[in-house]
C-alpha cells in the first residue's frame, strides 16, 4: 500500500511468475525501459522453486517502483488477482514473465486513454511475435463490426495486451477455478459492462521460450476452449450480431475433431466433427468432409 498522501502511479503492471528465473529479469527490464515513467510494477511469485526471488532481490532494492510478492502456488489467475489487490495505479496492465513490452507500450496506452477522456474502460494493444530473431507485428484483426464479443471470441486478446481501469477490477477478477482461457472468460464479463477500446500500436511481444504453460495442441486446452467459447456465446445473448457465435462454436469443435483425427480416435472425432457441422453447416464444410474421408481409426479407438 502507498503511504498516506503519497501520489498513486498512473499505471500498475502485474507480472505473475512461476519458475521463470531465466526470463523474469528481461520482462521486468522491459517495464523499466518504458518511455512513460509513472508506473509501479508488481511481480507475484506463485510459489517458484527456482532462483526467481534471488534474481528479483537486487532489482527491487535498486528500483522502489518494483515490488515482489510471494505466495504459495495457486495458479496464474490467483497470482494476477493478488497483484490486482496490491495495485495502486489508476489503470492496471499485465505482462507474463516470458514476454516483454516494447518501450512505447505504456505511452501508447496513455495517449489513447487521454484521447478518449480517461474512461472506465478496457484497452488493448496489438501484439508482436519474434521471427528469425526479429520482432514483427502480428497483422491487425480485421472486423466488420465494433461488437466487443466478436473481438473476445475471434481476436487473441491475451493479458499482455490489456489495460483496465482499476474500478473494473473491483467488480471483475480472474476466475480462479479456470486454468485455461481464464483471460477470455474475464474479458467476456468486462465487455458486458464497460467499453472495449483498441490502441493503435503493436507493443506486446509474445515469445516462445520453450516453456509456455498453454500448448494449444493439447486436448485439455482444446476442451477448455470449447467450454469457454460456449460460456461467452451464452453470456453475450442477443448482443452478438450475425453468425459469430455459431462460427466460434463450430471452430472450437473442428479443432477438437482435427486433434482426434490425428490420434485416430473414432468416437471423439465423429462426435466433434458432427457437432461442428451442426453448429454451422457452411463453416469449412469441404474441409470437414475431406477430414472424414481421410480418417484412419487406430485399433481399439
Amino acid at each position: 500500500m502507498s503511504e498516506p498522501g503519497a501520489p498513486s502511479p498512473f499505471f500498475s503492471v502485474v507480472i505473475p511468475t512461476y519458475n521463470r528465473a531465466r526470463s523474469i529479469g528481461e520482462a521486468v527490464r522491459s517495464v523499466q525501459a518504458q518511455t512513460f515513467t509513472d508506473w509501479e510494477l508488481i511481480v507475484v511469485d506463485d510459489g517458484s522453486k527456482d532462483d526467481t526471488a534471488q534474481v528479483l532481490a537486487p532489482i527491487c532494492q535498486a528500483d522502489q517502483r518494483v515490488r515482489y510478492i510471494y505466495q504459495q502456488n495457486a495458479e496464474r489467475s490467483a497470482a494476477r488477482n493478488t497483484g490486482i489487490a496490491a495495485a495502486q495505479g489508476t489503470y492496471i496492465c499485465f505482462l507474463d514473465s516470458d514476454d516483454v513490452h516494447l518501450p512505447t507500450h505504456l505511452s501508447a496506452i496513455h495517449a489513447r486513454i487521454l484521447e478518449t477522456g480517461n474512461p472506465v474502460a478496457m484497452f488493448f494493444t496489438g501484439s508482436c511475435g519474434v521471427f528469425r530473431g526479429q520482432i514483427t507485428p502480428w497483422p491487425d484483426y480485421i472486423t466488420k463490426t465494433d461488437e466487443p464479443y466478436e473481438r473476445v471470441l475471434k481476436d487473441s486478446i491475451c493479458p499482455q495486451r490489456v489495460c483496465l481501469h482499476r474500478d473494473i477490477l473491483t467488480r471483475h477478477r480472474f476466475n480462479v477455478s479456470l486454468r485455461i482461457n481464464e483471460d477470455r472468460e474475464l474479458w467476456s464479463r468486462v465487455v458486458g459492462d464497460f467499453p472495449l477500446i483498441a490502441v493503435p500500436a503493436s507493443t506486446a511481444v509474445i515469445r516462445d521460450l520453450g516453456d509456455r504453460t498453454v500448448n494449444t495442441e493439447r486436448e485439455n486446452v482444446l476442451l477448455a476452449n470449447l467450454e469457454v467459447t460456449k460460456m461467452i456465446c451464452a453470456r453475450s445473448g442477443k448482443a452478438m450480431k450475425g453468425d459469430w457465435g455459431r462460427f466460434a462454436i463450430s471452430s472450437a469443435h473442428q479443432k477438437l475433431a482435427e486433434f482426434y483425427h490425428r490420434k485416430g480416435s473414432t468416437g471423439p472425432f465423429l462426435s466433434h466433427l458432427s457437432a461442428s457441422v451442426r453448429a454451422m453447416p457452411t463453416h469449412y464444410f469441404r474441409d470437414k468432409m475431406k477430414m472424414l474421408l481421410s480418417f484412419r481409426p487406430q485399433r481399439n479407438s
